[in-house]
């Protein structure tokens, strides 16, 4: 069980590793090492000898996780995008509707049905979409009258 000043912490299970590479990711070395002077990010930088140093030295490292906190914080302002309903035009004439298809369909299968039955059939078919695309039942107790109940 966590404490609450571990859930607080946004840095709380994120390995030094990981802090490093997304720092590389998101600034590359050369802005790394004018942020944070220090040799293993300007020369012959590379992750390996970067996790040695900053294991070792505590003030490089409390540098180079501040620099992730401030990291974060932007990421948390930045706006999400928003996801388009939809991402591509329509090319040419459209189809036909296929639910006209289906309705057809699904009336000349409902005709088969006793009739006792047919009307609740055809409530279930038009009352829910889903229905259509599923196969009548004979039987009112079928899934397909449990449709009307929801």
């Amino acid at each position: 069980m966590s404490s609450p000043t571990e859930d607080a912490n946004p840095m709380h299970g994120v390995t030094l590793e990981r802090i490093l590479n997304e720092l590389v990711a998101h600034y590359g070395w050369n802005a790394m090492g004018q942020k944070i002077d220090i040799r293993c990010f300007n020369s012959d930088p590379s992750v390996a000898s970067s996790l040695k140093f900053l294991r070792r030295t505590p003030w490089a490292r409390q540098k180079v996780e501040r620099m992730y906190g401030d990291l974060l914080r932007v990421r948390a302002r930045q706006p999400k995008p928003d996801v388009p309903a939809c991402t591509t035009e329509p090319s040419g004439p459209a189809e036909p509707a296929k639910s006209a298809t289906v309705a057809s369909a699904t009336m000349a299968a409902a005709l088969a049905i006793p009739a006792e039955s047919r009307e609740l059939t055809i409530l279930a078919a038009v009352a829910s979409p889903m229905a259509a695309d599923q196969p009548i039942a004979a039987n009112p107790s079928a899934p397909a009258a449990d449709a009307t109940r929801d």
